[in-house]
């Protein structure tokens, strides 16, 4: 699916908090697509017309950017380009839950992802943390997430130390990963553009490869770390360097089980 994804050249249309923005577009680079980076809602709609994806993220969110997003997220749905909505902090925020109910009355989100507490409290509408990082094991979330596919998305990707995605018929699951992953901030986010990047290959098969693709990286990245004697604050760069160098045998090992619900 790399050279498939190399080929096909997306482009990405970013809308993501600036802690995250440079990583995030050398990420696409590295594999071959293109990032953009307009979250000037003056001219948001005119970006994502020539679009083959849109990322949203709700971390560090700002009035502009929620406006952004939801003319994006709109023309992407008009359109029938992905649309992958990374729900960080719905877990401690009425406010955000609110905007992806509000998101999903124009129609289904294509890709939803989150954290298991972040999916619980979409579902149950409440708060279920203190912030943006995970106070569940993702397994206790799949429930909630099969639920959230029935009118809010076509596909929920629940991470932590086991990930989780499903379209409703079908739950795969992924084992990978570094536990060194969760002390660096934006790993999660990343994995969201790879999930939705994949994803304009083939939609759920996509949405499965690029979660394994984010925890096969951050694997490689901190082994290459701690072989050099690097510390953790290296973390980004090594991360491209093992997309750059990503081959699809990278994946042979990765632990996967699917079922039907």
């Amino acid at each position: 699916m790399i050279e498939l994804l190399r080929k096909k050249e997306p482009l990405a249309h970013l809308l993501v908090h600036d802690m995250v923005k440079a990583v995030s577009a050398n990420s696409t680079l590295v594999l071959g697509a293109s990032p953009l980076c307009a979250d000037n809602p003056d001219e948001v709609e005119e970006m994502t017309g020539r679009s083959d994806l849109v990322y949203g993220n709700l971390g560090s969110n700002t009035r502009d950017r929620l406006k952004s997003i939801k003319i994006a997220a709109e023309d992407a749905m008009k359109r029938g380009i992905p649309f992958l909505l990374d729900v960080s902090g719905t877990a401690a925020s009425a406010h955000r839950r609110s905007y992806v109910y509000d998101l999903a009355k124009e129609g289904k989100i294509t890709i939803l992802k989150g954290n298991a507490s972040e999916i619980i409290a979409l579902y149950k509408d409440e708060n279920t943390a203190r912030g943006v990082d995970s106070e569940t094991e993702s397994k206790e979330a799949v429930e909630a997430g099969i639920h959230l596919t029935e009118k809010t998305a076509e596909i929920v990707c629940i991470t932590g130390k086991t990930d989780y995605i499903t379209d409703g018929k079908r739950v795969t699951v992924l084992k990978g990963g570094s536990s060194d992953m969760p002390k660096v901030t934006g790993t999660g986010c990343i994995g969201s553009l790879l999930t939705g990047l994949f994803s304009t290959v083939e939609l759920y098969e996509g949405a499965v490869y690029g979660m394994g693709v984010n925890a096969v990286c951050g694997e490689k990245a901190i082994r290459s770390l701690r072989e050099k004697g690097l510390g953790i604050g290296f973390y980004y760069a090594a991360f491209i360097s093992a997309l750059e160098e990503l081959k699809e045998e990278d994946l042979a090992d990765l632990e996967r089980e699917e079922f039907n619900v």
